[in-house]
């Protein structure tokens, strides 16, 4: 009888470890001609290599050390423009997880997703060598939904 149970048990936590997963199709977030995007105003002269994204996600009250309440910033993930993952950032920078973290990535059109509030939006970026593109959170707030019935 120990053997169906714990086969029982596998089989309910890989269900549940798959029902968790935060993936999305590829067309839910690739690459929109029509769609706003943001970028910095141009890269620096002659430069080369890679170029810092920052990305000012909604927030979420956290307890950190006894009676000290932060807002500390949401996750987010990154997509190539094709829809493919790229990375996951849990973008706690600095001040308890209060300030976003700055990200290096090869220039490039990325899609950015993240939760504001109940809804997960989607915003398109491009990186620039050696320039900063910055995604503000009136921005992340006010954009498209990755599901467009659930951003009403």
């Amino acid at each position: 009888m120990i053997v169906p149970r714990r086969r029982c048990r596998a089989i309910f936590v890989l269900a549940a470890l798959a029902a968790c997963s935060s993936r999305v199709s590829p067309g839910a977030v690739s690459w929109r001609a029509d769609a706003p995007v943001v970028a910095p105003a141009k890269s620096p002269p002659r430069a080369i290599g890679e170029g810092l994204l920052i990305v000012a996600t909604d927030r979420d009250q956290a307890e950190i050390g006894g009676n000290y309440y932060y807002g500390v910033r949401r996750p987010y993930e990154i997509y190539g423009p094709d829809g493919r993952f790229v990375a996951r950032v849990q973008n706690q920078g600095l001040r308890q997880g209060e300030e976003p973290e700055s990200i290096l990535l090869p220039p490039g059109r990325y899609v950015v997703t993240s939760m504001y509030g109940t809804v997960y939006r989607r915003v398109q970026v491009e990186i620039r060598s050696g320039a900063k593109t910055e995604v503000s959170e009136a921005e992340l707030r006010q954009a498209a939904a990755v599901f467009p019935d659930t951003g009403k």
